[in-house]
């Protein structure tokens, strides 16, 4: 056994049975995490340790929970298996096979779900303390996102009713509110993180464009008579653009905004292409030290002093406006009692934090946390991970302590993590915390950290081709910024099985096609000869539309059964499109695009001849009105707006979510997204029916939904995968 394998055994023995100590295990990819963490929950249940309630396993995702979930529920069977193999067990043994069958019976009682999950748990526990109202209701993203654009609207609306000065000046300066929109998602998302306004004021334009009008008539006197259009010099180009920018701006030189604007254009490099301005070499350089340093002064000297002026100035209205709108969102959710993920997080963080007696409550509530991808934990998380974990202090030794550093109790914390696998640096996940938290538990009075490097999943080959590909990209010690390189060690001895290039000749819009086709050839070819089995293969595309359906078309053509998951977002389906569509068309039946935007999608069909000729005969584009009131003759569009007639007088009699189950089932459209490739447009439109019902039961309306289902093409969503099989021809999703 080489070294690496008895360090990564010695490892794993260390989680089941080190159940006082503070663990924090690096685990590689493909290492068996997820069972090491039902392994350590099950050895701790059975030797009396961990009672079932005062666990709670953190996960990232809900998928990730259940996964857990199960994983512990046979852990759990595998120790009662091997406690029961004693013919003659002894006192101890019945009181492990005790312990372990009423775990079994009461799994219900353990706690296993995602951070906010739990949050949403321990503020229901204590609202009052917490600061918020009884019976809640969580917000999810795209929740959020509809309520905190409509916030947004709202405040613009009423400070433009108001006179708000801000907003005011914000509009002098050429800004639109709109410009903010993604600003305010992320002071609305940091809403812990304070944002300094700043005291910056309006610069004087007047001696700024004095000083502008000086340098441009100096440059003009040494520009070519005429720029060339293909000239690769960076003075030219801007002197161009500027002329330009000169010609239609003499009116409003007098506007900071407008200064700010055409100082904007020369804030570039001071480098001339020589042979664009003169032929001689002489010339070249006389020219050259005379317009560089004359570019240079001028940036550092005027445009430079002015934007940064000018940019704090405008972040001082923006960011005054944008925190104003912030308490109006914040005082928005408050009204509705709804929180959004950063609320669960922010006031559970708070109560920990500032109240002792609460803090101390939990504490003996939740002895044991276990969390999985701490590498992707952001500061609010590990703080409130931190303060449960906490051991006992007097609480007033504890009023103003810093969560990293508290003592920490023994055993009571085991994380899993990965530092090469953070990839949620936007949701602020951060590696200093990490690495922070990695430093506490090398401290042996605190715990001890412990790789896992065995790899489960992937044969030989490609584990020998990623630790040559990251050999080289990552330190053989952990830096601030880097974690250190840690090779994968195959735990199969397969031989087979390799890293290949495809090489296609075709035109690269056939390409993705070609593609399909032979990556669909080789499995089935090795599935047919019995070397693989179809669950052994996994294709990954680029996240991008339309990337997922070529592949599942190939595979569906060789009877091949697939999994899709993570399509992207079900809003940029082509079915949830046209679903969107038609409730637009239902809410609003005098509306004649959204009712064109029907007849002409998937639901019926029609072409535009037959629209034109439709309304040629007098036709009219509405549920309701029959044009000039004369018999028309029978039409597809005319059926069609007798079916859609129909469907509008179905809303109207029945709930939103039963309406549409019964049109979707009069109109066949379920079964014909079931045979879109691998069913995926059969999954979305079940998702969206999901989300549909859940603005209906919110009290929204059709409409509602329609937006809804729009803003979820903008929003991170978490999708169960569809499954398919080209037997049974059958497509679900959940």
């Amino acid at each position: 056994m080489n070294s690496a394998r008895a360090i990564d055994e010695e490892s794993r023995r260390l989680i089941r049975e080190e159940l006082l100590t503070n663990i924090l295990v690096e685990a590689g990819a493909g290492s068996g995490k997820t069972q090491m963490l039902a392994d350590r929950m099950a050895a701790g249940v059975a030797a009396g340790i961990y009672p079932l309630e005062q666990m709670a396993a953190v996960t990232f995702t809900r998928k990730a929970a259940s996964e857990l979930r199960g994983r512990f529920h046979l852990a759990l069977e595998k120790e009662l298996e091997n406690a029961r193999k004693n013919s003659r067990p002894s006192d101890a043994d019945r009181e492990r096979i005790s312990r372990i069958e009423n775990a079994l019976s009461n799994l219900e009682r353990f706690f296993a779900g995602t951070i906010h999950s739990f949050c949403a748990r321990l503020l229901r526990e204590r609202p009052v303390e917490s600061g918020v109202a009884p019976g809640f209701t969580e917000l999810d993203e795209t929740q959020d996102l509809e309520l905190r654009q409509q916030a947004w609207r709202d405040f613009v609306t009423s400070a433009r009713a108001n006179g708000d000065p801000d907003l005011v000046a914000l509009l002098e300066a050429d800004f639109k509110p709109k410009d903010l929109d993604s600003a305010f998602a992320t002071v609305c998302t940091n809403e812990d993180v304070v944002f300094p306004v700043g005291d910056g004021s309006c610069p004087d334009p007047k001696p700024t464009l004095a000083a502008l009008r000086r340098f441009w008539s100096e440059l003009q006197k040494h520009l070519p008579a005429e720029i060339a259009q293909d000239t690769t010099c960076k003075i030219q180009q801007k002197a161009r653009e500027f002329r330009a920018q000169m010609r239609v701006s003499q009116r409003r030189l007098e506007r900071p905004s407008m200064i700010a604007s055409l100082l904007e254009t020369w804030d570039c490099v001071s480098k001339i292409t020589q042979n664009r301005w003169a032929d001689s070499a002489a010339e070249k350089k006389r020219l050259r030290d005379l317009i560089e340093p004359l570019h240079d002064r001028f940036r550092i000297d005027v445009v430079l002093p002015y934007l940064a002026g000018w940019r704090q100035y405008v972040y001082r209205l923006s960011m005054a406006l944008l925190i104003k709108a912030r308490d109006r969102a914040s005082a928005e959710r408050r009204r509705v009692n709804a929180l959004n993920y950063g609320d669960l997080l922010n006031h559970t963080a708070r109560v920990l934090r500032d109240n002792p007696q609460v803090r101390q409550a939990l504490q003996q509530k939740y002895r044991y946390l276990l969390v999985d991808e701490f590498q992707d934990t952001d500061p609010v998380q590990a703080e409130i991970v931190f303060w449960l974990s906490e051991d006992t202090i007097a609480p007033q030794q504890k009023k103003n302590a810093d969560w990293r550093e508290v003592p920490l109790r023994p055993g009571a914390l085991f994380v899993v993590g990965d530092p090469k696998q953070s990839i949620y640096r936007f949701r602020r996940a951060d590696i200093d915390i990490y690495n922070i938290v990695r430093k506490r538990f090398e401290d042996a009075t605190v715990g001890r950290v412990l790789p896992l490097t065995r790899n489960f999943r992937s044969v030989p080959r490609l584990c020998k081709w990623a630790n040559e590909a990251f050999a080289t990209r990552f330190p053989a010690e952990p830096t601030p910024r880097a974690p250190k390189f840690a090779p994968l060690d195959p735990e199969s001895k397969e031989k087979s099985g390799g890293v290949f290039t495809l090489t296609h000749t075709c035109d690269s819009k056939e390409a993705q096609a070609q593609d399909a086709e032979k990556i669909a050839t080789y499995i089935r070819s090795e599935v047919d000869a019995g070397r693989r089995k179809f669950s052994d293969f996994l294709i990954l595309t680029r996240k991008k539309k339309n990337r997922i359906a070529p592949y599942a078309h190939a595979l569906e053509s060789l009877n091949i059964p697939i999994e899709v998951s993570g399509a992207g977002a079900f809003g940029e389906s082509p079915a949830v499109q046209a679903l969107t569509a038609l409730l637009r068309a239902l809410s609003d039946p005098q509306d004649p695009m959204s009712l064109i935007a029907v007849l002409r999608g998937p639901l019926f069909g029609v072409s535009d001849p037959e629209l034109f000729n439709f309304r040629q005969a007098g036709g009219w584009f509405s549920l309701f009105n029959d044009g000039d009131g004369t018999p028309k003759p029978a039409s597809r569009v005319s059926s069609a707006l007798s079916v859609l007639h129909q469907y509008y007088r179905w809303t109207r009699l029945l709930p939103a979510p039963a309406a549409l189950d019964r049109i979707l089932e009069h109109s066949g459209y379920l079964s014909l997204s079931a045979t879109s490739p691998g069913g995926v447009d059969a999954g979305d439109v079940l998702h969206a029916l999901d989300r549909v019902r859940q603005i209906a039961e919110g009290g929204g309306s059709l409409a509602e939904a329609a937006d809804a289902l729009d803003a979820d093409t903008e929003a991170d969503s978490e999708w169960s995968p569809c499954h398919w099989r080209p037997v049974a021809r059958k497509s679900c999703g959940s």
